[in-house]
């Protein structure tokens, strides 16, 4: 429907010889479109990253503008790379982790005692020993979970 609108107001704006205005709004218009399928386009990449545990990109992409507006998804996806760390036995990479991206988004945790089960898995045999965790799947329907 934008578009339309936007097509009858350039068609008015055409009609009434204000072609500079028209060729302004037609520019500023096709750079939000431009803008709109880049934010597809990026989010598409996201999906496929989180999908293929491709943590490095998913890091790079964490800084994006798209993704720095939603916290509580970015900690979503920080809790499923710590949680894979648990998992593969990598502790001291899962504690690095843990301060350096978990504890910034603490407050954006689903519930109270999720972060203090964080902390708890630093020490655990099973991702699933920690209250928050029990019904985790594992690894790939954690991922998939985020998208």
């Amino acid at each position: 429907i934008k578009e339309d609108i936007v097509r009858i107001i350039t068609q008015w704006l055409a009609d009434e010889g204000f072609g500079a205005t028209r060729q302004a709004l037609l520019e500023e218009a096709n750079l939000k479109v431009r803008e709109h399928d880049d934010e597809i386009d990026e989010r598409h990449k996201l999906r496929m990253f989180l999908l293929e545990g491709n943590w490095a990109e998913v890091e790079k992409m964490s800084t994006k503008p798209f993704l720095q507006s939603h916290k509580a998804f970015l900690y979503a996806i920080f809790r499923q790379q710590f949680l894979e760390f648990i998992e593969n036995r990598e502790f001291q990479k899962a504690f690095t982790f843990l301060i350096k991206r978990l504890k910034p988004l603490e407050h954006y945790q689903p519930h109270a005692a999720e972060f203090g089960d964080l902390c708890y898995l630093l020490s655990a045999k099973s991702v699933t020993d920690a209250p928050s965790f029990r019904m985790w799947e594992g690894i790939q329907p954690g991922r998939e979970a985020l998208v």
